[in-house]
């Protein structure tokens, strides 16, 4: 119980970014923040 997996991020053109994760091996929830100092970064260590 209480226990999520995050399991990938995506950085959008927006600079938001979706944290994909599953939820209790039954379902998968997606969480969308921003982050704007972050952003530049993830985009560069995702390529």
């Amino acid at each position: 119980p209480n226990v999520v997996f995050p399991t990938a991020a995506d950085v959008r053109e927006n600079g938001e970014i979706d944290v994909y994760y599953g939820m209790a091996d039954s379902s998968i929830g997606v969480a969308r923040t921003r982050i704007p100092d972050q952003s530049d970064w993830l985009r560069q260590v995702g390529d």
